[in-house]
């Protein structure tokens, strides 16, 4: 009986040894697993070592520099889609890259970068999140292929998959022109345009904005064709600060970083022409797009233009014929005043215009005023911004009205006319006066001379958003390309007519492979004998 009690006490007491090691097991293993995700999480303590030939796992020591000591959390929403052709291979190919370059950001950041990635693969089902955030970006067309919009406290900035993260090159698919070559990445550059990104929406300054008004310029609350509300709500996107100034009520010209005339068709003061020139003078930044009837006289925006080197025609606006159906080109209809300019009428390595030759894309006029070169201030650089087709002319109104019949006569000049201009000079220092910018070290005056106010109206503001948006950073001096070198793949291909590689093919299938088996055997058996 004492036995068998001994034995239930010893049984009993087992049962609780092996649950309390059960127990300690479960609760040291739970915390070994947190304290293996808690390293992992912890950038300063995990070592990483890439093994890839183009280094595609590494960030450029500048970004990771940028991502440690961002002011501000950002988020980065990826709307992916199907791209065009003939992209739809390399196009892929970009769109993986780019997500694994943002899953290496969204690590190096130590949480700062949140990325989401939208599904678009059905655009009739999309989610409601995706949806929410499409209309809080403001994203209301995607292109092809699809973008990338990095966002911080209401600014944004969007990334498109050509211009931006790549240039792809179409190959030639028909071989009556030559060989057949595939479409290929021509350079992947989604590292340079996130951080450049990154920089611009997480940046602590607040360009200030100001429009005159009070001279028939473009109502800033307008929602019509010709109203620039989604102007002013595209520059509070990307940061800028907007106000208005109506220098005829007797007030100064306020502290600003980019002052604007958006159509005037009304002379300014004496006054406010002086103000707005010494801001200029001293290091401030304008753009001034004229409205299609000529305003003219020494206060009038034509003359504050031709004061630094950029002298309108008041000879008419600038037409050019317009594709028709039948494949051939048509005059005498409306549609004549929309200029389209395509990579061919822009400069290359401008920081405006490349980003929008390298997309393919376009920049459209309406009724658009010509301009000329003239005396500009001392080492000032005049440069053609916007250039219209060869087969353009300069369409006058009928005699005593305000209409045009855009149809040019027999002896009218057919030319390429220059529709927007580029000034940059050094400002003129005085010790008296203080800089109009926030920012002392701006060195140089700047100013955009646009011969279509339209251009920045709502109805072409969509059209032309990726040109008024580099045209105001340009402004501001946002220019944010920081290069970063290329992580471009390796080619892995053999050339078969190459006797160099073959032969180390060869030796290395033939020989090698073959003699290390054959190694490995004789030391196994070797072993084996040993051991008997």
């Amino acid at each position: 009986m004492a036995l068998a009690r001994r034995s239930a006490d010893y049984d009993w007491r087992s049962r609780l040894s092996i649950g309390a090691r059960v127990v300690v097991a479960v609760v040291l293993a739970l915390f070994a697993t947190l304290l293996v995700t808690w390293i992992a999480e912890r950038s300063e303590l995990r070592w990483r070592h890439d093994l890839t030939a183009a280094q595609e796992n590494t960030l450029n020591p500048a970004t990771v520099r940028v991502l440690r000591e961002m002011p501000r959390d950002i988020a980065v929403d990826v709307f992916f889609s199907a791209p065009e052709p003939p992209f739809h291979i390399v196009g892929r190919e970009v769109q993986d890259r780019m997500r694994r370059l943002l899953r290496l950001a969204a690590d190096q950041s130590g949480g700062r970068v949140a990325v989401e990635d939208h599904d678009l693969s059905d655009r009739t089902r999309l989610s409601p999140r995706t949806q929410a955030r499409r209309q809080e970006l403001g994203l209301a067309v995607i292109e092809p292929g699809g973008l990338v919009a990095v966002s911080s406290e209401g600014r944004r900035h969007v990334l498109r998959l050509r211009g931006d993260l790549a240039d792809l090159d179409p190959g030639n698919a028909d071989s009556r022109q030559g060989p057949v070559v595939p479409p290929r990445v021509a350079g992947f550059r989604g590292e340079e345009a996130l951080l450049g990104a990154i920089l611009k929406v997480s940046e602590g300054r607040t360009p200030i904005v100001v429009f005159t008004a009070g001279h028939g310029e473009l109502d800033l609350d307008g929602p019509g064709e010709r109203g620039a509300v989604l102007l002013a709500r595209e520059l509070k996107a990307q940061g800028f600060q907007v106000q208005s100034w109506n220098g005829a009520r007797g007030t100064a010209f306020p502290a600003a970083d980019i002052a604007v005339v958006l159509g005037a068709d009304q002379r300014f003061t004496d006054a406010e022409f002086a103000e707005l020139a010494t801001f200029v003078d001293r290091g401030g930044r304008a753009l001034v797009a004229l409205g299609p009837r000529v305003v003219g006289g020494e206060s009038s925006p034509e003359a504050l233009l031709a004061r630094f080197g950029a002298k309108s025609r008041d000879s008419g606006i600038v037409c050019m014929p317009m594709p028709s159906v039948s494949g051939g080109l048509q005059t005498g209809i409306p549609q004549c005043a929309y200029a389209v300019v395509g990579f061919e009428g822009m400069p290359a390595q401008n920081p405006i215009t490349d980003p929008l030759r390298t997309a393919d894309q376009r920049v459209m006029l309406f009724a658009s005023r010509a301009f000329d070169r003239v005396a500009a201030p001392r080492g000032a650089r005049v440069l053609d911004l916007l250039r219209s087709a060869p087969e353009s002319w300069l369409e006058a109104p009928i005699d005593g009205t305000d209409r045009y019949d855009y149809a040019p006569e027999n002896d009218t000049e057919r030319t390429r006319y220059s529709l927007a201009m580029q000034v940059a000079f050094p400002p003129v220092r005085n010790p008296d006066a203080t800089l109009p910018s926030s920012d002392p070290a701006r060195a140089e005056s700047r100013i955009l001379a646009i011969g279509s106010a339209d251009a920045l109206a709502n109805h072409l503001l969509v059209t032309n958003r990726d040109f008024v948006v580099n045209a105001f950073d340009w402004l501001a001096s946002r220019e944010y390309r920081v290069r970063v070198e290329s992580t471009n793949r390796e080619s892995r291909k053999l050339d078969l007519s190459d006797p160099v590689p073959v032969s180390r093919v060869h030796t290395v299938t033939v020989i090698l492979l073959p003699g290390l088996c054959l190694c490995l055997g004789l030391l196994t058996l070797w072993l084996r004998r040993r051991s008997t």
